[in-house]
């Protein structure tokens, strides 16, 4: 399901930005695609160990000349990994969770035309899998994750290419719990997504 709606809005976005004249145009469009660097934040481990996609589409209205306000529509492979360690002082964990993520930006942009963005972005879960020493956790009812999620996002883009191709680094970290901790010390805090992101952002018809 989530791969139709990609894929419709991947088309939709090319087509909105075609419509208009090219001297008159103040909506952009584009596609986004790169790796994210995730954590999750209260398993008992650290580092951002955990690699997945984040892929998309992007559209955003320039209100002025240096502000403009923008969304997308990513599907992010978000998670924790840590590997045994040379002591063998705990088993190998992963944890797999994948989102279908919609960002709401406000961008300030200087006159290179480069972005520095910040925003919400609401994010709905499309499956989620947990492996302690490479054998998959059965769901536990007390330790499930929520299906959706609230994070406080910030960015920057740096075009390379006129506006058309730019290199994209953004961070993230959840606003409310995606579940309840089983760590010592945090039960009552929850466990947070908590990611970087570096991606590429091709715009269209500039």
């Amino acid at each position: 399901m989530w791969c139709k709606c990609l894929i419709a809005v991947l088309f939709f976005f090319p087509q909105l930005s075609k419509a208009q004249n090219k001297k008159e145009q103040f909506i952009k469009a584009g596609v986004i695609a790169g790796i994210n660097f995730s954590q999750v934040d209260g398993d008992c481990f650290a580092g951002y160990d955990k690699f997945g996609l984040n892929i998309g589409a992007t559209a955003f209205i320039k209100f002025h000349k240096n502000w403009s306000i923008g969304f997308e529509l990513d599907y992010s492979q978000k998670g924790s990994r840590q590997d045994i360690p040379p002591d063998h002082s705990y088993l190998p964990y992963k944890i797999k969770i994948d989102y279908l993520d919609v960002p709401l930006m406000l961008s300030v942009h200087d006159k290179r035309n480069n972005m520095f963005s910040a925003g919400l972005s609401y994010g709905t879960l499309m499956r989620h899998k947990e492996f302690q020493d490479g054998a998959e956790i059965q769901d536990d009812p007390f330790l499930k994750f929520k299906n959706t999620d609230l994070n406080f996002v910030a960015g920057v883009t740096f075009f390379v290419w006129e506006e058309k191709f730019g290199f994209n680094l953004r961070g993230a970290y959840s606003l409310i719990p995606i579940r309840f901790a089983n760590c010592t010390g945090v039960t009552t805090r929850g466990v947070y997504n908590n990611y970087l992101s570096v991606r590429f952002l091709y715009l269209f018809n500039n």
